[in-house]
């Protein structure tokens, strides 16, 4: 159970909603054609946007969705969160976060082995200690005054975040 109320991120989605353009699955699928979506307007666009895109961190690196990038901006106070989606090239998607006392872990899984790049915010102090079951080149990043920790995965892993010993 998130502690960060949503319907502050649906009031702001409503009053932006009418200056964001009309963003479509398949708009972020490469194809630009209006219309691909009609139940998916003004409002609903700016709150998936802020939902997916903000929140999550949910993109593509190139059209059609051949590849994902996961960049999530929780709330430091959110202890966890769980998505599944299907995206726009049909591949189902499922997502877990989890952050408490152990560290922070990022849970991936995609149909059809579909690569990710995953990066995760470290709330802890210090450099943090990246790990985690099918993760390629782990490592971690500065981000201004603050770490993350980054790698990929194909299909399916997972990227931990913990602190030194010391």
């Amino acid at each position: 159970m998130c502690s960060y109320p949503l319907s502050g991120l649906i009031l702001a989605a409503r009053k932006t909603g009418s200056f964001h353009e009309y963003w479509t699955w398949e708009k972020y699928a490469g194809k630009t054609e209006p219309g691909g979506a009609p139940w998916y307007g003004e409002t609903s666009a700016g709150f998936l946007d802020v939902l997916l895109h903000g929140t999550w961190g949910i993109s593509s690196p190139q059209p059609g969705f051949k590849s994902l990038r996961l960049a999530p901006h929780f709330p430091k106070t959110w202890k966890s969160a769980q998505l599944e989606l299907c995206l726009p090239n049909g591949a189902r998607m499922a997502i877990q976060y989890r952050n408490d006392a152990t560290g922070t872990l990022l849970r991936v899984k995609t149909e059809g082995g579909l690569p990710a790049e995953v990066i995760l915010p470290w709330f802890g102090p210090g450099e943090p200690i990246v790990e985690g079951a099918g993760l390629i080149n782990p490592r971690t990043e500065r981000d201004g005054s603050t770490w993350r920790g980054a790698g990929q995965l194909r299909g399916e892993g997972e990227l931990r975040l913990k602190a030194r010993p010391g």
